[in-house]
């Protein structure tokens, strides 16, 4: 990517390098030229990112996004319901899926690597406990837990922010490239903070900034 995507056909980018220092120190890493360098392309990348996000088409309605969050809810709270019975005291846990039956995949994280599994997997076996193959890497889902990240991926994707809500999503991205960007630089390892307060700290700084160097 060049040095400065504002000069090279996108003059409505921010200009991050104001900040770039900021963002080392509290990372932890020395603002050497090559890290300057390699931040400021890191979060360029991520506002390219938001605005190819932005530019594939037109995003579901918020109707469904709210209608689908209802349902979500009432079955969370159905299956704590249903979690108070002794007989389906464990309703909140699938405690037999094996990697490769099409629920969950499993694999150590590497750089650039890319899980899949299939859209359209082949019918459930109809039966409990399933049969599960001799040698299989079993898996515990807390199906509770999934249901919260199902409801945080929809907080991100919900367009029902009238007034800056492309804002909102180009600090996702960024941040999501700043955070990469430390967990894989900081000498700190990012110790020092978890990961969520990490990126709430950068989205912060990042809001407040990209407000600052927005076109009037």
């Amino acid at each position: 990517m060049p040095s400065n995507i504002r000069t090279f056909g996108a003059p409505d980018a921010p200009d991050f390098t104001p900040h770039i220092q900021e963002l080392l120190e509290l990372a932890g890493i020395a603002g050497t030229p090559d890290a300057r360098k390699a931040l400021d392309w890191f979060l360029q990348q991520g506002w390219v990112d938001s605005e190819l996000g932005r530019q594939r088409g037109k995003p579901a309605p918020p109707e469904l996004f709210k209608q689908l969050e209802t349902s979500i809810k009432k079955t969370q709270k159905l299956l704590r319901r249903l979690g108070k019975f002794p007989p389906t005291r464990n309703i909140e846990f699938d405690m037999g899926c094996y990697v490769g039956e099409g629920t969950i995949n499993v694999a150590t994280w590497q750089e650039g690597m890319e899980l899949k599994l299939p859209r359209n997997p082949p019918p459930l076996v109809w039966c409990y406990p399933e049969p599960i193959p001799f040698g299989s890497t079993i898996a515990m889902i807390n199906r509770q837990r999934v249901l919260e990240r199902l409801l945080r991926q929809l907080d991100v994707f919900n367009p029902k922010r009238k007034r800056g809500g492309q804002r909102n999503l180009t600090n996702r991205a960024v941040v999501a490239r700043a955070a990469h960007f430390f967990r894989q630089y900081s000498t700190a390892k990012l110790t020092t903070y978890p990961d969520w307060q990490v990126c709430h700290l950068l989205q912060t700084i990042l809001r407040s900034r990209y407000r600052r160097a927005a076109p009037r």
